[in-house]
């Protein structure tokens, strides 16, 4: 295990109140080579933390944003920073147990897996809550999508290659989906993801930063960020069923009418339309990943 280099990128805004429990459990773990505070800008006392502690732990620095960039952006920032092989990743809120790191380490290294995710448990946590329904919503609508099972796909609490995730960081937006686009990213590039299931547990200070309304409204946007990745499969039975239905009403006209309906033919082009829209979005989709696989051997 010494041999595997680990970093951590901890994104912060605003988190002075939690921030330094969580960095009090990170300096425990012996397996940790880098802790890489992100301060996105913070106007509380979350970088001068950081300095602070880093001076009895020379593993601890902060990387400060001068405007305010959102929590992707300060994950990329800090993926671009870091100097180990792999790199764990996780809120300085406190509500990502840093204990469970020697664990995830210890899975992605021996299960040689490339991406390996602590997903949330949402029947031992209960998970009546709207966010936590939209959050398995989500997962399952992704599990389809993918043909993988998914049982958290917004947890961003996760540990990977490095090179691997700077690979895809064109792809990883600004805002609050980077947890997505990075899973989906490593899922459809081929790699080997797996997950460990831990009891998730509530924020212990402050507020969270993510703004329901200033997002657009989180759920609906990664909802559509989700049918983005594969719109093939979204709209292929839908055209399916179009065309079916176009071609019975067709020869039932046809056959009582002795002449073709303009309602047939309607279901009929809307039904190629909508296949051949699909087909079209997922090239585009398929193509992406190709340039950027093609983009980062050029850069090596």
């Amino acid at each position: 295990m010494q041999t595997e280099t680990l970093s951590v990128v901890i994104p912060a805004l605003n988190e002075a109140e939690s921030l330094l429990a969580v960095i009090n459990e990170l300096s425990k773990i012996s397996e940790i080579d880098e802790i890489l505070v992100v301060d996105d800008a913070s106007t509380d006392s979350t970088p001068d933390i950081v300095r602070e502690y880093s001076l009895k732990d020379k593993r601890l620095r902060v990387i400060s944003h001068t405007t305010r960039s959102g929590n992707g952006a300060a994950v990329k920032t800090g993926l671009a920073a870091v100097k180990g092989k792999w790199t764990a990743v996780l809120d300085a809120d406190g509500q990502h147990p840093p204990a469970l790191i020697p664990k995830m380490l210890n899975q992605v290294v021996n299960e040689h897996l490339d991406l390996t995710i602590a997903a949330r448990d949402f029947k031992s946590s209960g998970g009546g809550t709207p966010r936590t329904i939209s959050n398995k919503f989500l997962s399952a609508f992704a599990s389809f999508l993918f043909k993988v099972k998914i049982p958290d796909i917004t947890s961003g609490y996760r540990i990977g290659r490095t090179d691997l995730f700077r690979r895809f960081h064109r792809l990883y937006p600004d805002g609050f989906s980077f947890p997505l686009t990075s899973t989906i990213s490593f899922i459809l590039g081929g790699y080997r993801v797996g997950f460990l299931l831990y009891e998730g547990i509530s924020r212990k200070f402050g507020t969270s930063n993510i703004s329901w309304y200033k997002d657009g409204n989180k759920f609906v946007v990664m909802l559509f960020r989700l049918m983005l990745w594969k719109p093939l499969r979204i709209t292929l039975w839908p055209s399916l069923l179009l065309l079916v239905l176009g071609i019975l009403w067709t020869i039932r006209t046809v056959i009582i009418n002795a002449s073709v309906s303009a309602g047939g033919v309607m279901l009929l082009m809307l039904g190629l339309s909508l296949l051949i829209g699909g087909i079209i979005l997922q090239q585009i989709m398929d193509l992406r990943l190709d340039v950027l696989a093609w983009l980062d051997s050029k850069t090596r």
